[in-house]
């Protein structure tokens, strides 16, 4: 997106429940990454922090977007368990569209 324009800001809070637990011995270690898709192109905005042993975290990290009047844009965010600094298997991806309501 064109950050030279003056767009309105959206405060994205994220928080999932009854996430599948994909570890053998404890609770999945749950970490978010959102995505903004631009010409086509899934452009990757940050990650959440991890939540350790948690499948129903309130994430503390948010996300500021532009928001683009009259525009759809498409947002998908990305749930893993993360096993280590480099490892991460997908718990789940939803893929909402940001628009005016």
């Amino acid at each position: 997106m064109d950050s030279s324009k003056n767009y309105e800001k959206v405060e994205l809070f994220i928080q999932c429940r009854n996430l599948k637990n994909l570890d053998a011995l404890s609770k999945s270690d749950s970490q978010c990454r959102l995505y903004v898709k631009n010409q086509g192109q899934w452009d990757f905005i940050g990650k959440t922090e991890t939540r350790m042993n948690n499948l129903n975290p309130n994430f503390r990290t948010t996300f500021t977007l532009d928001y683009i009047f009259e525009v759809q844009q498409a947002l998908k965010f990305e749930i893993v368990d993360v096993d280590d600094q480099v490892n991460s298997e997908p718990i789940g991806i939803v893929e909402p569209q940001l628009e005016q309501s």
